[in-house]
């Protein structure tokens, strides 16, 4: 019966600390999630909703948080914060990356599915020549597509690891729209 008693009280006697806490931890994961969603990188928007999501399930497991925990998630929401911020600079050092990057001009439709990229500035050999296909409904190109910003013969910049299809001489290159390896830019 003591048992039972003590129980409840013990609960109850850090309830509201804690509550107020990890009520503030929540609210600060909400503002975050928030920022998120203005973010365009898909990559990097990608790997901060994995950590954003990691961070809530932490909260969301605490039962006794101590003072060092709570600072401990505080700062990594901080983190996510400032990556988010500093999103607009370019990365004076940008991580080394097994991607590829390569100048593309914008060729127009290919059909009503992919648009059509290729490389031909006149300087590569024959061999080096390629055509991208990218599907209308990745997340990049409908953002270009919202901007107004594909216009024929306009340059791009973009850089790719994964390729969902090449062709057997591989001229063509496509990407479909889930492809999250593909990144596209203007020059």
């Amino acid at each position: 019966m003591s048992a039972k008693s003590q129980s409840p009280t013990s609960q109850n006697s850090q309830s509201p600390s804690d509550n107020s806490e990890i009520q503030v931890l929540k609210t600060q994961l909400k503002e975050v999630k928030n920022q998120l969603n203005n973010l365009t990188d898909e990559p990097q928007k990608n790997q901060l909703e994995d950590k954003i999501t990691a961070l809530e399930n932490k909260v969301k497991n605490l039962i006794n948080p101590d003072k060092s925990t709570i600072q401990q998630l505080e700062q990594e929401i901080k983190e996510i914060k400032e990556k988010l911020e500093n999103n607009d600079k370019p990365d004076r050092n940008p991580p080394p990356t097994d991607k590829t990057e390569i100048k593309l001009r914008y060729v127009g439709e290919a059909d009503s599915e992919e648009m059509a990229f290729n490389n031909f500035f006149g300087k590569q050999s024959r061999e080096d020549l390629r055509l991208f296909y990218i599907s209308r409904n990745h997340p990049q190109i409908k953002e270009l597509i919202n901007q107004d910003k594909l216009q024929v013969d306009k340059v791009f910049i973009a850089r790719y690891g994964k390729v969902d299809h090449i062709s057997p001489h591989n001229l063509m290159y496509i990407f479909n729209e889930n492809n999250q390896e593909l990144e596209i830019r203007e020059a």
